[in-house]
């Protein structure tokens, strides 16, 4: 903290390390522009909070973002599949009607209308077969769409928590930045009274061009941010998106710290796991449909005869068998051709189950070691703090420059930057973890879907 009284300059002042008139009046300047620095932070340095909390955001995506409103059409399209082939079950009716323009001579009927029915196209085998098909591919479109939800809130949590981390860098970035700048104000005062050179001038000024960019960089980080989070949200990207961030981490976690999950939860809920294990219940059907093709389909023919040339008038309905005598083998091929696929569509499910026990084990270990690196930087950082403590008494008694002093100051901002970045790395790993078992509604409730 920097003092409130100029006291100590005047008690420096008297002592014997620095006589000059000059020295004090410097450090007194410098010291007044960093208390009105700490005193009155800037306007972009208050954090207006809005409306727009975690919760607040994921179910604004639900409803407005394309990306899930487009999920959901995809099962409404495969749920009309679905109902084409129950009606399969049923033969195909055909009504045809005929206005006669010309006759031959000669014939009895002198009617120019006539109707004819005629129904064809009915094997129930396959209709049955296409039914539990379609059905399955419901079940694939419904998980996909479950898979693409937990996989955005994901991202929205990853911007939403970034956006927070940047805010609070933000402002320790340009505490960072006001005391460079009181450092080069500081130079500048004994470079005229020839106690500096210009080389050591033109380093705290390149000290400052270099924090000053750095703010400008995050700054820029933070609008791509928040432009990424708008198309997430399906947010008019021209519009102010007011956020709260207040306890993000809470917002987005609820508590969840990933030590009850277990790699039988993430077999049991994983959205990919269960959409591969459909899949390969799909390539059974198409194995079950390559035996049913090489059966006889049955045949049902209905059809209506009326006016017709040298045909006798009425209705002709008839039952019977269709069978292909001669393919080249084609059938018989197609069944191994499925099974073939029926094997790989095994040997790809095994293969995810695998990388995900690959990636779990991974992101515990993730999880423990950012937990370790969290300590270790929130301890750095109450060292800073009691090394700039100790560098501000040595700064009262005199026993220590203003430039030295600044310099611990800035050192404490830079570690509390790392505590501060150090936290991001958990918070995507807990993120991962979550999605991976299911999605993260299922650790915290206000984002239930």
């Amino acid at each position: 903290m920097l003092p409130k009284t100029p006291r100590c300059l005047r008690r420096r002042a008297r002592g014997a390390r620095c006589g000059r008139l000059g020295c004090w009046i410097a450090g007194c300047l410098v010291l007044f522009s960093s208390l009105a620095t700490a005193a009155s932070p800037p306007a972009s340095e208050e954090r207006a909070y809005g409306q727009f909390d975690f919760p607040t955001c994921v179910r604004y995506a639900f409803t407005h973002a394309d990306a899930f409103l487009k999920n959901r059409i995809q099962i409404q399209l495969k749920s009309v599949d679905l109902k084409d082939a129950h009606a399969d079950i049923l033969p195909t009716l055909t009504v045809t009607t005929r206005y006669y323009l010309q006759r031959p001579e000669g014939f009895e009927d002198r009617n120019p209308f006539s109707v004819d029915f005629s129904m064809a196209n009915w094997n129930p085998y396959l209709a049955l077969l296409k039914i539990k098909s379609q059905g399955l591919m419901v079940d694939v479109a419904r998980l996909n769409h479950f898979d693409k939800l937990s996989s955005g809130v994901r991202e929205i949590a990853r911007l939403f928590f970034a956006i927070d981390l940047q805010d609070r860098t933000l402002k320790a970035s340009r505490q960072s930045l006001a005391m460079y700048r009181n450092k080069l104000n500081y130079g500048e005062s004994l470079s005229q009274q020839g106690k500096m050179d210009a080389v050591a001038l033109r380093t705290l000024a390149n000290q400052a061009r270099q924090q000053s960019l750095r703010v400008k960089e995050i700054e820029r980080d933070k609008e791509d941010n928040v432009a990424k989070l708008k198309v997430l949200l399906g947010y008019h990207p021209d519009y102010h998106l007011p956020l709260d961030t207040r306890d993000a981490v809470d917002q987005i976690l609820a508590g969840f710290n990933g030590r009850g999950v277990t790699f039988a939860d993430v077999q049991a809920e994983n959205w990919q796991l269960k959409m591969a294990a459909k899949k390969e219940q799909l390539q059974g059907c198409a194995v079950t449909g390559s035996y049913v093709a090489i059966l006889p389909q049955p045949m049902f023919l209905l059809e209506g005869l009326s006016n017709q040339v040298d045909r006798s008038s009425g209705v002709s309905i008839s039952v019977g068998l269709n069978y292909t005598l001669w393919d080249g083998f084609k059938r018989v091929r197609d069944i191994k051709r499925q099974k073939l696929n029926a094997e790989i569509a095994r040997i790809e499910r095994d293969n995810l189950s695998k990388e995900l026990y690959t990636s779990f084990r991974k992101i515990l270990n993730e999880i423990e070691t950012s937990a370790e690196r969290e300590s270790l930087r929130r301890e750095d950082a109450k060292l800073s703090e009691l090394s700039e403590e100790k560098a501000y008494v040595q700064y009262k008694a005199g026993e220590l420059p203003l430039d030295s002093y600044l310099d611990h100051k800035i050192k404490r901002t830079e570690a509390s930057i790392q505590a501060i970045s150090a936290l991001q790395q958990r918070v995507g790993a807990l993120l991962e973890l979550a999605t991976m078992a299911g999605g993260l509604n299922r650790y915290n409730g206000r984002i239930g879907y």
